[in-house]
């Protein structure tokens, strides 16, 4: 074995050099293969290579003598960078698989909820026509204020009060209802100025107060005529009983000569109301009815759901379409016998108006009318479409008509995103193949700001056009509504008849209206005045509430146990006097 360091030939089991003592390493087989893997050498390009020690220089045996744990860390650093590079590959292979299967089951996920949509919107679809309806008026009026107060507890309570005043007379009538209450009230107040002149030819007051109160249990009338006035009560509860003995039955004074027959027929009637006022779900079996009527609408004709990409107002959107088919009249005939069955079992008031009621149903030949229809009206269909978006709002509703070969469509647009629309537009045309004529077009577009409400109604067609704006500021509620429109059919009537004349103003319709309009959450008030002549105008207040601004009134006079006396009384406030009333108390 040669010395590395002098070149010395040694003997091969001797590790240091008999000449300069130098360190000789072992290149046996074994040996040089532990040293190679203590080197990683295995890991280096030229561990794949025969390696010559002669040829090596004592300056290459050093480096690679003092560069040994370099190698090595280099070679443990490549594996470790080597191992993380194939991690880093697997981690975005599996986070790509992720995101592909994410896709898939966002495609599968929405295709199956799609179809259980179709499923659950065909097991009811006139239900989910008119859910639809109701949607799309909601998102429209949830940020208008001006509807939202006109509308506001339209079911519960309202009040509506209505003041008219002119140069000489004033009149202002309340209309006030509470529902759940089941109380009403109702008041007029009329006041006109009469000259010294004119008041010999004038007989009547010139102040006129009535106020009216009803609940369940009782009614009670107040009038008050100038400086006259007049209040009593009936108890409702108890009224066939006060009512025998009193003057309007039969058996007491009587003051309109009612006979036997007749009270009792009025007492049932108004005993069969009074009782199903008195229910608290489904009087008269209303409800019953109306649940009946639209399941023969949905069961006559035919009905399709399906999911469609169409295109609403210029925008294309998905959307349900639900379409309602009739070909013929059975469903009038359908209806017909709906309404019939319910007559026969919720109208019972007496033996005699029960036996008059069947009879004028049975006259009532609904095949008959049917086929008369029928006769009169070949190539008979109607078609209700539907569109209908994710959010179950309206988008967009047709009516298409066809009889004897004639075809007329309404349609009313929401738009393809009701709750952010900006504009509705309401459209008559006839229908030839797949070709419209427009009979009359009217769209309403909301242009309104923060500090101004403006809405445009713009109309085109036949009988109108033009537009009418409404503006108003949000701050002082001042309106002006400004209308410029004309009716073109008159127009060419009157220039056919009047050859070359050009129409008059007539045929205009313009006008200019200013007021003012205030609102909160629930309410509206809305005044303007209407010139009538020089130097007189009517001045105009509407006043809309959704809380009920009922006014209790109460009276110590049984009206049905009064004398004639009282009645006498009530005459003379009235001016008139009862010549049926007898005398004797």
């Amino acid at each position: 074995m040669f010395c590395p360091n002098c070149g010395k030939e040694n003997d091969p089991s001797v590790r240091h050099c008999a000449s300069c003592g130098s360190f000789i390493p072992d290149f046996s087989s074994d040996a040089a293969s532990d040293q190679a893997g203590s080197l990683n050498l295995s890991e280096t390009p030229e561990a794949s290579q025969p390696m010559s020690y002669q040829a090596l220089s004592q300056e290459d045996l050093k480096d690679l003598n003092d560069n040994q744990s370099r190698y090595q860390e280099y070679s443990m650093s490549d594996v470790v960078a080597k191992k993380s590079k194939k991690k880093l590959i697997i981690t975005l292979v599996v986070i790509a698989g992720v995101i592909a299967l994410g896709v898939a089951s966002f495609f599968i996920i929405r295709g199956i909820m799609s179809g259980n949509a179709l499923k659950g919107i065909s097991e009811d679809p006139t239900k989910y026509v008119f859910d639809s309806y109701k949607t799309t008026a909601e998102t429209m009026t949830t940020d208008n204020t001006l509807v939202k107060s006109a509308t506001a507890s339209t079911n519960d309570q309202k009040t509506v009060r209505v003041s008219v005043t002119g140069n000489d007379f004033s009149q202002t009538s309340l209309y006030s209802i509470d529902l759940p209450a089941k109380k009403l009230y109702y008041m007029t107040n009329q006041s006109w100025t009469v000259s010294e002149e004119m008041k010999k030819y004038f007989m009547g007051p010139q102040n006129v107060k009535a106020e009216l109160y009803t609940d369940m249990d009782k009614a009670v009338a107040k009038v008050q005529l100038d400086d006259k006035s007049f209040d009593g009560y009936v108890n409702l509860g108890n009224l066939r009983e006060d009512a025998v003995s009193s003057m309007f039955g039969p058996k007491g004074e009587n003051l309109f000569k009612i006979d036997q027959k007749t009270y009792d027929v009025a007492m049932d009637v108004y005993e069969f109301i009074y009782n199903n006022l008195k229910k608290d779900t489904d009087p008269f079996g209303l409800t019953t009815l109306a649940s009946k009527l639209k399941d023969d609408f949905d069961k006559s004709g035919s009905v399709a759901v399906a999911q469609e990409n169409v295109d609403i107002d210029g925008t294309k959107t998905d959307a349900f379409v639900i379409t309602h088919t009739f070909n013929n009249t059975d469903v009038v005939a359908t209806l017909l016998n709906d309404v019939k069955d319910w007559a026969k079992t919720n109208i019972r008031i007496n033996d005699e108006i029960n036996t008059a009621i069947d009879q004028a149903l049975e006259k009532m030949d609904v095949d008959q009318l049917v086929s008369q229809l029928n006769a009169s009206m070949k190539d008979f269909e109607i078609v209700l479409k539907h569109y209908v978006n994710k959010d179950n709002a309206l988008m967009q509703a047709e009516l298409i008509a066809t009889v004897n070969g004639q075809s007329i469509k309404l349609t009313i647009t929401f738009g393809a995103d009701p709750a952010n629309s900006k504009k509705i537009t309401i459209k008559a045309a006839t229908v030839g193949g797949s070709a419209e004529s427009v009979l009359q077009s009217i769209t309403v577009t909301n242009e309104s700001t923060a500090q101004q409400d403006k809405y445009v109604a713009t109309y085109s067609g036949m009988l109108l056009v033009g537009n009418t704006t409404y503006t108003r500021d949000t701050a002082t509620g001042d309106f002006t509504i400004t209308n410029d429109m004309s009716n073109p059919l008159k127009s060419m009537m009157s220039s056919s008849s009047q050859g070359d004349i050009v129409p008059s103003n007539e045929q205009s319709l313009n006008f200019n209206v200013s007021g003012n309009l205030k609102t909160t959450d629930d309410s509206l008030t809305l005044t303007f005045s209407v010139p009538v002549y020089d130097g007189y105008e009517v001045k105009y207040e509407y006043y809309i509430s959704g809380k009920a601004e009922i006014t209790e009134l109460t009276s110590q006079n049984n009206l049905l146990t009064a004398k004639s006396s009282d009645y006498k009384e009530l005459g003379s406030i009235l001016g008139f006097t009862p010549n049926a009333i007898i005398t004797a108390d």
